[in-house]
């Protein structure tokens, strides 16, 4: 990872494994605006994709895609 999640991404990434780890499987991460929860969610994708796992990234707006592609593909 070529970007490093603050602190406050890093717990918002380790309560959403809590959550799972918990028995559920749909954990929501709710933040502000311009907390970086598109580094948020190319941290979980990467990390899922290191352990050979897959993801599903859907946004309601095709702008919201376009940057996190390229967060995932030009960052790396």
């Amino acid at each position: 990872m070529k970007y490093t999640p603050r602190d406050y991404q890093k717990r918002a990434i380790d309560r959403a494994r809590a959550v799972i780890r918990g028995g559920k499987n749909k954990p929501l991460i709710v933040a502000p605006t311009g907390s970086g929860k598109t580094v948020i969610a190319c941290a979980i994708v990467e990390s899922a994709e290191k352990k050979g796992s897959r993801t599903l990234f859907i946004a309601h707006r095709r702008e919201l895609i376009e940057q996190t592609s390229k967060w995932l593909t030009v960052v790396r």
